[in-house]
């Protein structure tokens, strides 16, 4: 049975929302975007959506982002890594934008300031020391609050768009309470997800090609809760990928065959499944619900090394 969290991809597919919009990357910064040392000396278009600019600035400042939260050590390399990733997020969160103006969804800033007040809980510091951390590293406030605004945008619009339709009905809610009832005794895992969605055939080796990336900055030590906000395409992106615990028949086939051979602390290699990537972290896996976690790890899942590489050792 599919989990009931609802990916990104499904909730586009249900609100029945069209983000059929003319996007025009040939601005795109070509060959010259692609060096961080020139793409500072001017201010140029990264991007057009709908007539919208998104500048080479606010592609400098998200990288850069990206690379202080991630917890890895800023370098032209790994900006060169993440600058087509970023793009696409920030054409992604402008269609999203967009798409919740139309619908007349507004974002206050106290929605903004609720999100910073919980991503800082998440890590254990304050919202004032996410903004020191910003500003000591020379990224604008503004280019955080962005992302929240875009992020809190499309989950009103969801919200708005959808819940009217849902209704549950008293057979699905007893459905729910014997499944649960069978899968009391199956084994059960505290996990954490980051998901690419493929949405069709031709975007089948970008988001190969995304998957992999992340992988690899994650090898190279980067927070998975902070890749997932950045990157990951589920419903769970707000809270570091975060899925609670789950069992095999709460997530796709491919997702749950790989939870039976993971070891606690260890995230898993790209999981090709039917509407996309995933990489899977695990924190703690118990047989039997209220039964003791097996060789619990702290959270965020931080492994940096794959189960095939840790058998080696």
């Amino acid at each position: 049975m599919r989990s009931n969290r609802i990916t990104w991809f499904t909730l586009r597919s249900v609100a029945g929302l069209s983000c059929a919009v003319a996007i025009s990357l040939a601005t795109i910064l070509a060959h010259a975007s692609a060096d961080p040392a020139t793409r500072g000396q001017t201010m140029r278009a990264a991007a057009v959506v709908n007539d919208i600019v998104i500048s080479s600035y606010d592609l400098e400042q998200r990288v850069k982002l990206a690379m202080v939260t991630s917890g890895q050590q800023p370098n032209s390399d790994l900006a060169r890594r993440l600058h087509d990733q970023i793009l696409r997020q920030l054409v992604d969160e402008m269609l999203q934008v967009l798409e919740a103006q139309k619908f007349n969804v507004k974002v206050s800033t106290e929605d903004i300031d609720g999100a910073l007040k919980r991503i800082g809980q998440q890590n254990n510091i304050s919202a004032e020391q996410i903004n020191k951390m910003l500003d000591e590293n020379g990224i604008a406030r503004a280019t955080l609050q962005s992302q929240l605004k875009a992020d809190i945008a499309w989950q009103k619009l969801v919200q708005q768009r959808l819940a009217p339709r849902v209704a549950v009905s008293e057979d699905e809610v007893d459905a729910v309470l014997a499944r649960m009832a069978q899968t009391a005794s199956s084994a059960q895992y505290q996990a954490a997800e980051i998901f690419i969605a493929i949405e069709s055939p031709d975007q089948e080796a970008q988001a190969k090609e995304s998957i992999q990336n992340i992988r690899a900055q994650l090898q190279q030590g980067a927070s998975f809760a902070a890749m997932a906000r950045q990157f990951s395409k589920s419903s769970t992106r707000a809270d570091g990928g975060d899925m609670g615990w789950v069992t095999e028949g709460d997530v796709q086939p491919e997702v749950g065959k790989a939870l039976q051979t993971m070891r606690p602390g260890s995230v898993s290699d790209p999981i090709r499944a039917a509407n996309g990537y995933y990489l899977i972290g695990l924190r703690e896996k118990r047989t039997a619900a209220g039964s003791r976690p097996e060789a619990s790890q702290p959270a965020p899942v931080a492994a940096q090394r794959s189960e095939a590489a840790s058998d080696r050792q």
